[in-house]
């Protein structure tokens, strides 16, 4: 699904993101609900950042990586959570491709969420290589999700995945 975003974009660069597990669900700008491996993902555009609301056995995970107050902790490069049975692994890098492939990137992103129906891509108006995409799939026990974030002013993709299963 391509969710056309009605706010301008405002260039910012990888650095300023912020991470959080514990923030309440904030207002979306694009949204898309996934059932993948008995896990109910909530994946929500919330401009050039997201948050993947996680659901299952009654229990929610809220991932947040964002410039919002209350997001405060810088992304990490890596992060392990057990709660319970369930288990939460978390991964993150910064990429600088150029700018030729980040125009390719982002162009297959916005091709891959034309027809996949567990993605979907936030894309600024006149700013058609600065996006945030995310897309979910099963894996075995749960589900896992990637995103993308391009910021075409500084050359950089900030790419997550994460992944949530329950034993």
């Amino acid at each position: 699904m391509i969710a056309q975003l009605d706010v301008p974009f405002a260039d910012a660069r990888a650095s300023n993101l912020r991470f959080s597990l514990a923030l309440e669900e904030q207002p979306a700008l694009g949204r898309c609900v996934v059932a993948a491996g008995g896990v109910e993902v909530e994946l929500r555009i919330l401009g050039a950042s997201h948050q993947a609301i996680a659901r299952c056995d009654g229990t929610e995970l809220r991932e947040t990586v964002a410039c919002v107050p209350g997001a405060d902790t810088a992304v990490p490069g890596w992060l392990e959570r057990h709660d319970g049975p369930a288990r939460y692994v978390f991964r993150s890098s910064v990429e600088r491709p150029g700018a030729v492939a980040l125009r390719e990137r982002a162009a297959e992103l916005r091709a891959a969420a034309e027809t996949d129906a567990a993605a979907i891509v936030g894309v600024f108006p006149g700013a058609r290589e600065a996006l945030t995409a995310m897309l979910c799939r099963p894996v075995e026990g749960g589900a896992a999700w990637t995103t993308w974030h391009l910021y075409p002013g500084t050359g950089e993709v900030v790419r997550t995945h994460s992944r949530l299963v329950v034993a």
